[in-house]
């Protein structure tokens, strides 16, 4: 193995290490109470080199959701591959999906920062994990898209436009997460009532008629 190559194996395992110690401390607190400095204290780092791999919180924490999202992809992908008619492949990928958020509470917030481009990457690489979350979220848009198309040529679901309808169909969900999360009068857990009534009515509406 030459130099270089050792090195960036080094640098490698050293990033992965801080993504690793990052999720922990985003895990057992949250997102606005841990600190760069608390993440450079769980890796044993001065604060100038956490900041030499990572230029933000911002950026980390993109890291930190780009490994939990290539994670769930494949659970992803298998429920909505898997048994079941299009409409309980949709409701099983709701509930992956929320069980996604309550492990990563500031997801959404970071994919609304990356959705309208306000994340800073700061050189190449982290341009790099930009776009890896991109492809992320498109290929879990497109989990969705490929069911609706399924139900859509089943005869199964209304003919409806399958890209507007894999749009309104995340822009529900997120807005039901918001719900169940944010405002107190509706605080439950995540796969509670709340969700069950949203996809009632998401499902019914979506139900060919014959």
């Amino acid at each position: 193995m030459g130099i270089q190559e050792r090195r960036s194996r080094e640098r490698e395992a050293r990033k992965y290490a801080i993504v690793s110690a990052a999720t922990e401390l985003f895990t057992d607190r949250d997102y606005n109470t841990t600190s760069m400095q608390d993440i450079a204290d769980r890796s044993e780092l001065n604060i100038a080199t956490l900041y030499y791999y990572f230029s933000s919180k911002e950026i980390l924490y993109l890291a930190v959701l780009v490994r939990a999202i290539e994670l769930i992809l494949p659970e992803l992908e298998s429920v909505s591959s898997g048994n079941g008619d299009p409409l309980q492949r949709l409701q099983r990928i709701s509930l992956t999906y929320c069980r996604f958020i309550e492990a990563h509470p500031e997801a959404q917030a970071i994919i609304h920062c990356l959705q309208s481009q306000t994340l800073a990457p700061a050189n190449e690489e982290e341009q790099a994990l930009v776009e890896r979350a991109y492809t992320g979220t498109r290929h879990a848009m497109g989990t969705v898209a490929r069911v609706i198309a399924d139900g859509v040529d089943q005869g199964l679901l209304r003919d409806l436009d399958i890209r507007e309808t894999t749009a309104l169909f995340w822009a529900g969900l997120n807005g039901v997460i918001q719900m169940a999360t944010n405002k107190g009068v509706f605080k439950e857990p995540l796969d509670g009532p709340l969700l069950d009534r949203w996809l009632d009515l998401l499902l019914g509406g979506l139900k060919a008629t014959h």
